[in-house]
């Protein structure tokens, strides 16, 4: 019985989605600033889908601050979205 070749991920790729990785968790605490962190949100939720698509089919040891960048990522766009609509609404209702 022969053993099943597995396919190594080059070490210029692995750094690229390990780096992926902890920029996503970086970018995701930074898009719980009020109002700005959507910028961050964004590209917090980029580098999470960089990295899975660079990690296909291979191992990411970083896999959790990915996962976890994306959950926070995603929470703070969302408040970052509600508290741009309050604002608005505030400077609307402030206006008559």
């Amino acid at each position: 019985m022969e053993a099943i070749p597995k396919r190594i991920m080059p070490p210029e790729t692995r750094i690229a989605v390990i780096e992926d990785s902890l920029r996503c968790y970086v970018y995701s605490w930074l898009s719980l600033v009020p109002i700005l962190g959507s910028v961050f949100a964004v590209l917090a939720l980029r580098r999470y889908s960089m990295a899975s698509m660079r990690s296909a089919g291979y191992w990411n040891p970083a896999v959790p601050y990915a996962r976890a960048g994306s959950f926070i990522g995603g929470i703070g766009g969302l408040l970052s979205a509600f508290e741009f609509g309050g604002l608005m609404l505030l400077l609307w209702t402030s206006q008559g």
